[in-house]
């Protein structure tokens, strides 16, 4: 699903039948994006980071259904210089090869990059790559953490 191999309908209708769901398939993509939301506080350190002249990038796993939906309703493409799905390129974090090719893709250097994630595995894995990391918590913490890193 989040490598761009089958559709959203397609993954419910599988897991409706492996599970035995008495459900449709379009109330659970329904529940799914009530499910997505901004992170409070996060959309304004992302227009500071960009006030700032950093050149920003996004890396998500997702399906292009789940993408197409939040680019409508939060227009993220409009906060980024580069976005990258693991739709896009058949593979997800934490797979080294998702941040190589974004690195590639922005034309950036591992030490000269950072690289922001609620997961630590994700984390942890762009820093085997030498890409300075930050695990998210909430805005707050990660205003902190910039301050701490003279990023902002």
């Amino acid at each position: 699903l989040f490598n761009g191999k089958i559709s959203e309908k397609d993954y419910w209708n599988k897991m409706i039948i492996k599970n035995n769901w008495p459900i449709d398939a379009k109330i659970l993509e329904e529940v799914m994006r009530k499910n997505f939301h901004e992170i409070e506080g996060t959309r304004d350190i992302v227009k500071k980071l960009k006030k700032a002249d950093y050149k920003l990038g996004l890396l998500s796993v997702h399906t292009r259904e789940w993408i197409d939906y939040c680019e409508e309703k939060f227009k993220y493409h409009e906060l980024f210089d580069s976005a990258m799905y693991s739709f896009e390129v058949a593979i997800s974090k934490p797979y080294t090869k998702a941040y190589q090719l974004l690195l590639t893709k922005m034309d950036a250097i591992p030490s000269e990059s950072l690289f922001i994630d609620d997961n630590l595995k994700n984390v942890n894995s762009a820093k085997q790559l030498g890409i300075n990391s930050v695990q998210f918590h909430t805005a707050e913490q990660l205003e902190r953490d910039f301050s701490n890193l003279k990023v902002l």
